[in-house]
């Protein structure tokens, strides 16, 4: 209902995404991180564990994407991470893990399921099947590292 959107929004400043899974569940990013909207309850749910334990810097998204198994990859403030589409967070990649900037921003899915992340420092690619994170920047043929 309006309602219900109208106190969420509220109580989480901004909203950075919005998708719909395919099981048609609405998923939203916002600076206080995942969250999903219950039809049957009318109420947004969060999909985070507390922030710190999970191992992430902060728990602000800027964008979502769904894998073809139905998990949920954000790309936040100083890690990339999945969730199940049970709610469960499955991993964090942060920058002990390759990351050179904290804003980690715009997320796509190739066709071979990697999972592409841009951010100030580069180009980065996710193999999931491998659990292997490359970094592309100028010295690889970037016109910018800014992606």
């Amino acid at each position: 209902s309006n309602e219900v959107m109208t106190e969420f929004v509220r109580n989480n400043n901004l909203i950075n995404d919005i998708m719909v899974d395919r099981r048609g569940r609405l998923w939203v990013g916002c600076y206080k991180g995942v969250f999903r909207y219950d039809e049957k309850k009318n109420v947004f749910e969060s999909m985070d564990p507390d922030t710190l334990e999970a191992g992430m810097d902060d728990s602000t998204v800027n964008s979502l994407i769904e894998d073809s198994l139905g998990n949920v990859w954000a790309a936040r403030w100083g890690s990339l991470t999945m969730t199940s589409d049970g709610g469960k967070l499955l991993k964090v990649i942060g920058a002990k893990d390759g990351f050179g900037d904290r804003e980690i921003k715009g997320l796509s899915l190739d066709y071979a399921g990697n999972i592409w992340v841009g951010n100030h420092e580069g180009l980065y690619c996710y193999k999931v099947a491998g659990d292997q994170l490359i970094r592309f920047t100028m010295n690889d043929g970037l016109l910018n590292n800014n992606t």
